[in-house]
């Protein structure tokens, strides 16, 4: 079970540095073990909420972009245009769904980091109504 958990580790931290660079691969895999070891500092909630917030703004952009993408194809008339503008629509599309997983992702963890560290706070003892925190 060790081996398997290293090997996922270890190919969680290549994904991470492939995608986001040595340093901020470095703090998303410390933030990672925070998690598992329930030792939340407030600035690592701070910081998922603002990665959230980013996140959000890029998903937004991209479907703002598809929206004006959409408005200005309807009235080309060439029909090239059209086609390599159904291809632009496609890859557009992709991106909308890859921010929109970005966002999903951060946030899920966001809020159990802040579960996380909301139970640090308070103690094992005391009770949450998760409907009214959030």
């Amino acid at each position: 079970m060790e081996k398997t958990n290293t090997r996922a580790a270890q190919a969680i931290a290549s994904i991470l540095e492939t995608r986001f660079g040595r340093v901020e691969a470095q703090a998303l895999m410390n933030g990672r073990a925070r998690i598992t070891r329930m030792d939340v500092q407030f600035m690592d909630v701070k910081l998922m909420s603002e990665l959230c917030e980013r996140y959000r703004t890029r998903a937004r952009a991209q479907i703002l972009a598809y929206r004006l993408w959409a408005r200005a194809i309807r009235t080309e008339s060439d029909p090239v245009a059209r086609l390599y503008g159904a291809a632009e629509g496609a890859a557009l599309h992709r991106r909308i769904g890859d921010e929109l997983k970005l966002w999903y992702c951060a946030h899920r963890d966001y809020h159990a980091m802040r579960r996380a560290y909301l139970m640090k706070c308070m103690g094992p003892r005391m009770r949450v109504d998760w409907d009214q925190a959030a």
